[in-house]
């Protein structure tokens, strides 16, 4: 067992108190040479401490302490409530389990308790609400049980598709993309959980729906009894506790709510048990007179201080009032009017949870359930996220860019402008291949011609030094060799990753649009050669990618990554070729790569840039998801792209990254494409992308660069542009169904560009992806005269 540190210090202390003059002296002498270090340790443990205090604001969850004005009672209305009898709505409220906070089962276990051990209380109705349980199975169980006991039930339900209609939320952080920043990441490992976990606050509200259950609870309760008892489903009261609960309130009638204090039960077995109230100290439950003018706030998660926010506001105190806020945390709501009418009455027991671990009291009690809450409400989330795109359409094996029916529509014609262009395309990719990195005639620094390499092209030999190390800058000056398609580029591996690329969509295309097998053939063959077989094979990394000899240890830059993006577009060819047998092999490289990339100090550096960068890195390792069926690794693309959105197209849609550049108009141009390849992406697997206000922005962005069309470009832009480009930018806006209007020079896609440099980051064949269905006759697929 791992000793814990302030256990040995305790014991350490405990040791020294009880130890004789000649003991301490020997202890002082054992310990002596240590304390440089642990002085070092201790200051080193305080620094960190104060900038994790800087980091999190030291905001207090109370925020004004200001007590409300008193609200005027109307004496007569306050006569009528107290002339009433006292009954009770004891409404207990059944959620759905979530291990590992609690375990499997519990809460049919629970409900089964409470019918089999509760006494029935005088003027009570107990009355349950099952709050969206998503397991039919348990709903049965638990339905079936309130049946048999007599007790009535309503039901909210849950339902996928609303559940997949509540967006991700990024609005509650400081910054845009603050979850790729510095402050985000020098917080501690369960800070940076919480404000993960803060993101799915609409789909927790949702899932768990823990305030809105209580609201629906307590308007029900308001129907039918003068006191209402919207209550966590785990809550259980003796005869004793009952009739103590009681006579506190008729004690005090006057008060419209009264906070109930709650011990927390490590075993059922105790639940009988006589206790003390004074024992009582965990979040107490609260009741409510029906007249009583407050609600719990609906916008509170669960995990987030959802009742906690009430009490606050009620003036209630208790340890929750100085809980420290993380910056993305919601502030509690102002004290009202009615916070001096509340009391205190009797005491409630929450039974077991199945994990009897972590039902232990204090801080430390406190701290482990927060932990284990956290990451069950992720865990039922990433669930629930999973079964959104299963029954949206996601299927590993279809291709998510090149739709089926759009080329055997074009199959079907064979004569078109743009089945010409892929059979061309596709013969002279006949004549070139296969590619191998063994190819290259320069090694990497690892010696191993398997390992992609190329280097970055602005850096040169040092002119001062007899090795050339470390290279220097010349900016604007490409070394030898990196450009692409040039004749010295054949030393490296970049124009040869490049063929792969274009030659094995072509020919994967051709094959679909004209049926002929030297075209598969082909394309698998440019694939095997790259990726699987041994004697030619690529090892699964970038470590040597846009390599700066005498730098980072002769390891490759983060921005070498983006050479591979458009392995998105391969992907769907072998998608197209369906060859089982192929698609197993690539898949085992691909897993081992994308591990590469989510792991490795390049990979994690691009996934935070905050420009272009990261989005082609977004669309790299979604699209290897996708193909692999690794919906995990797909939601966490999904994730991070959209809290991407805000920082890449301001509202009116600029680019503030992509307009810092001296290649403005090229860079505004190259990150839309990869925002619309990656919108796409999604759309075809599922994600409810309609429901994500931060992805309407790809469309402000496209139609603020479209207003650029036809009048000079007012920024800096060093280099000529490729105005075809606006073309492919419309059309592929358009097909998303992103608010931008097409223009009739746009609506023949037969006489579009087919293929652009693969430095314009326009897809290969991008117009094949943007087709109508086939019945739709307002964009031709073929040209009038064809």
């Amino acid at each position: 067992m791992k000793a814990n540190p302030k256990e040995l210090f305790q014991k350490l202390k405990q040791r020294l108190r009880i130890a004789g003059t000649l003991e301490r002296i020997l202890w002082v002498l054992v310990l002596l040479p240590f304390l440089p270090i642990l002085f070092v340790v201790l200051v080193a443990k305080g620094l960190k401490k104060r900038r994790l205090r800087k980091l999190r604001k030291g905001q207090m969850f109370v925020q004004n302490t200001a007590a409300a004005p008193q609200p005027v009672v109307d004496p007569t209305a306050e006569a009528a409530i107290r002339q009433r009898p006292s009954d009770y709505a004891f409404i207990r409220i059944i959620g759905n389990d979530l291990p590992p906070r609690h375990q499997t089962g519990q809460s049919l276990k629970n409900v089964q308790f409470i019918l089999e051990n509760e006494p029935d209380f005088p003027n009570c109705e107990k009355l349950w609400l099952l709050n969206r349980i998503r397991n039919q199975d348990d709903e049965v169980a638990i339905v079936q049980a309130l049946e048999a006991a007599g007790h009535e039930y309503i039901k909210i339900p849950f339902s996928l598709d609303e559940y997949a209609a509540a967006p991700l939320d990024f609005s509650l952080f400081p910054s845009h993309q603050y979850i790729f920043g510095r402050e985000f990441h020098d917080l501690d490992l369960p800070a940076q959980d919480r404000g993960i976990t803060s993101i799915y606050r609409h789909r927790n509200n949702y899932a768990m729906n823990n305030n809105g259950a209580r609201n629906a609870a307590l308007e029900w309760g308001r129907s039918r009894a003068k006191w209402v008892l919207p209550w966590d489903g785990n809550c259980f009261v003796t005869g004793e506790d009952w009739d103590r609960f009681v006579s506190d309130i008729a004690s005090q009638e006057d008060h419209r709510y009264f906070v109930v204090p709650m011990v927390r039960l490590a075993s059922n077995d105790v639940a009988l048990d006589r206790m003390d109230p004074d024992d009582a100290t965990e979040e107490p439950q609260i009741a409510f007179r029906c007249d009583a003018g407050e609600m719990f706030d609906g916008s509170f998660p669960y995990g987030r201080r959802p009742k906690v926010e009430l009490l606050v506001r009620l003036g209630v105190e208790g340890p929750w009032r100085w809980n420290k806020l993380d910056p993305w945390d919601l502030k509690a709501n102002k004290p009202v009017p009615d916070s001096h009418l509340i009391g205190k009455a009797g005491m409630v027991r929450r039974l077991d949870s199945g994990r009897n671990d972590l039902e232990i009291g204090g801080k430390e009690g406190r701290e482990e359930r927060a932990f284990a809450r956290n990451d069950a409400i992720v865990d039922v989330l990433r669930v629930l996220d999973k079964e959104v795109l299963d029954t949206r359409g996601y299927d590993p094996k279809r291709p998510v860019f090149f739709g089926r029916e759009t080329l055997e529509h074009l199959g079907a014609g064979k004569t078109s402008i743009q089945t010409q262009q892929v059979r061309h395309a596709a013969n002279e990719a006949l004549g070139r291949g296969p590619f191998s990195v063994f190819d290259k005639t320069e090694l990497p620094p690892s010696g191993n011609k398997a390992d992609y390499f190329h280097p970055a092209p602005y850096w040169w030999p040092n002119p001062k030094t007899k090795d050339g190390l470390p290279y220097v800058k010349r900016d604007g000056e490409r070394l030898p060799g990196t450009v692409l398609y040039a004749p010295e580029s054949k030393a490296y591996d970049r124009t040869r990753l490049q063929f792969l690329f274009d030659d094995a969509v072509s020919c994967g295309l051709a094959w679909a649009v004209f049926g002929d097998n030297k075209y598969r053939d082909h394309a698998k063959r440019l694939v095997e050669t790259w990726f699987l077989e041994e004697e030619s094979a690529m090892t699964p990394h970038l470590r040597y990618a846009q390599l700066r000899r005498g730098h980072d240890n002769d390891e490759g830059a983060k921005s070498g990554i983006i050479e591979f993006k458009d392995i998105a577009y391969l992907l769907d060819a072998v998608r197209l070729i369906d060859d089982p047998a192929l698609t197993d092999q690539l898949a085992d490289w691909l897993r081992h790569y994308r591990d590469w990339l989510v792991s490795s100090e390049q990979g994690q550096g691009e996934r935070r840039a905050l420009n272009n960068h990261g989005v082609f890195f977004d669309l790299q390792l979604a699209s290897i998801a996708a193909f692999l069926g690794d919906a995990d690794t797909l939601l966490d693309c999904y994730f991070a792209s959209t809290g991407r959105l805000t920082g890449h197209f301001e509202e009116d849609g600029r680019q503030p990254h992509e307009l810092k550049r001296s290649m403005t108009e090229h860079y505004c141009a190259f990150n839309l494409h990869g925002w619309l390849s990656l919108y796409m992406l999604y759309k075809s697997c599922g994600f409810p992308v309609e429901h994500q206000p931060e992805f309407a922005r790809v469309g402000q962005g496209a139609t603020w660069f479209l207003g650029h069309r036809d009048a000079p470009w007012p920024y800096e832009q060093i280099s000529e542009f490729d105005d075809d480009r606006y073309a492919a930018v419309v059309l592929f806006a358009s097909a998303l169904d992103l608010g931008v209007s097409t223009e009739p020079r746009d609506l023949n896609l037969a006489t579009q560009k087919p293929l652009f440099h693969p430095h314009d980051g326009v897809p290969p064949f991008w117009s094949l992806m943007v087709a109508p269905d086939t019945s739709d006759a307002e964009l031709n697929l073929e040209a009038e005269d064809a």
